[in-house]
């Protein structure tokens, strides 16, 4: 009986701590803030990484996750994510440290490009790698678009991702360089850094 007490007991202390969260609460681009702090209670892309929400996932280590888009442009669209919850291209600095963050989400979208088309290299690197920019992004956790055939997209699509950068979409590689254009001198004539620490294949 006392158990079952405590238990009810437990029950309306989560009830009411849930709708005080709700009352403070505002969503916004895929992610729920508390109102007055800014606090993340949830994310979409957190919750698909953790398996709690439903998503495709073709690739994961302990820092990034890969899974397919939910409205893919082509036969193969997937989004690079970091586990650490960065909520756009905003949040990184405009420096070496985020030239390196963005090489090595491309590194790991061609990863895995590769791993879906049998190491073919054509696809991986005929790929399209892209962000959108704030306020042009559609979720609040920072993901690199990698689109295989992006000649496939259809034109009305294209319009939304672009070959070219625009204002509101922005090519993995532009960014690096306007990052930093220290970075490429760290490159060697195939594109792999020199520095092992952020190639995901050592």
């Amino acid at each position: 009986m006392l158990t079952s007490v405590v238990d009810w007991v437990d029950r309306f202390h989560m009830f009411t701590n849930l709708i005080r969260t709700m009352s403070t609460a505002i969503t916004k681009k895929g992610v729920t803030y508390n109102k007055e702090t800014g606090e993340i209670f949830s994310c979409l892309f957190c919750r698909i990484q953790k398996r709690i929400e439903p998503g495709t996932i073709e690739y994961e280590d302990d820092n990034y996750v890969v899974f397919r888009t939910i409205i893919p442009m082509t036969s193969y669209h997937v989004l690079v994510t970091p586990r650490e919850h960065i909520k756009n291209l905003k949040e990184i600095p405009k420096n070496l440290e985020g030239a390196k963050l963005l090489y090595r989400l491309k590194q790991i979208g061609i990863k895995t490009l590769l791993k879906e088309f049998n190491n073919d290299m054509k696809v991986a690197e005929s790929a399209q790698y892209c962000f959108h920019v704030p306020p042009y992004n559609s979720i609040d956790h920072l993901h690199l678009h990698a689109i295989a055939y992006p000649e496939t997209i259809s034109f009305i699509n294209s319009w939304k991702y672009p070959s070219t950068d625009t204002i509101y979409c922005a090519h993995v590689d532009t960014l690096i360089q306007q990052y930093s254009n220290e970075f490429y001198k760290d490159l060697d004539e195939k594109g792999n850094l020199f520095n092992s620490e952020y190639n995901p294949d050592r």
